[in-house]
């Protein structure tokens, strides 16, 4: 009995060992599409699997090749003062105050508010400068024009007394509010009472995201995180998840 089986079992791999030779192998190649010579290097691909592995069967894809754009950068980077939707932190030069904020808009009209000093930009800068403002002009009639069209009611939206924000269409009360804000502003008072100057070169993003609620959260885990002695208030809205900032719930689980 024993010895049958043992003779079946030879047989069973001898069948399984001839069915794995003669089971063709299949390789799928990308080849990229570059004209009559990627025909030609198909041909010669296969000849050689036949050459050396004759079960061998090759598919070859031809796929159209990369386009050079895809290799460089087509867009210039955006400077980091025309960023918007920002969590951002400003360090005075001459002591060690600070001050965390966030703003919806550009963060260069955020500094101006608090009192950023002006260097006359170069022809360079003013070129971009114009064509960005032309973009925004654009972009507003556009948008108004898709308002206008389903009567909707405009709405503006202002920041925290953190950012101190304001958004008006006339010319003189938008240079008012900024003057109004400027004096609101915590880094400007700063400067003045002290005669101290703010590092406005080096201004530090510290977040960045387009949704108002979340950049306000973000603000308020920067504010708890980093401690600003200029900020009036501690948080720009109520923090449920985490009260006491993730900084220090990281600590607190370290611990444990």
């Amino acid at each position: 009995m024993n010895e049958t089986e043992n003779k079946k079992d030879c047989q069973d791999n001898n069948i399984k060992e001839i069915k794995d030779k003669n089971k063709n192998d299949n390789i799928i190649v990308d080849v990229p599409y570059v004209g009559k010579s990627t025909s030609k290097f198909i041909k010669d691909i296969k000849q050689l699997a036949k050459r050396i592995k004759p079960e061998t069967s090759i598919l070859a894809i031809q796929r159209p090749s990369p386009k050079v754009g895809q290799f460089f950068k087509n867009k210039d980077k955006t400077l980091k003062n025309s960023q918007s939707g920002v969590v951002y932190q400003i360090k005075c030069n001459s002591c060690s105050s600070s001050y965390i904020g966030q703003t919806n808009r550009q963060l260069t009209r955020r500094l101006k508010e608090h009192g950023e000093i002006q260097i006359n930009p170069t022809k360079q800068q003013q070129q971009k400068q114009k064509s960005l403002q032309h973009q925004q002009q654009l972009h507003q009639l556009r948008r108004s024009d898709r308002t206008a069209s389903k009567n909707l009611p405009i709405i503006s939206y202002y920041e925290s007394d953190t950012s101190s924000d304001t958004i008006s269409d006339n010319g003189m009360s938008l240079i008012n509010n900024q003057n109004e804000s400027k004096n609101n502003s915590a880094v400007y008072r700063h400067m003045t009472e002290t005669n101290h100057q703010m590092d406005w070169q080096n201004v530090k993003l510290l977040y960045k995201d387009k949704h108002p609620y979340k950049l306000l959260v973000k603000e308020s885990l920067a504010i708890l995180e980093h401690v600003p002695t200029l900020n009036l208030t501690t948080q720009s809205t109520p923090l449920i998840v985490f009260p006491d900032g993730h900084t220090n719930r990281r600590k607190e689980r370290d611990k444990i």
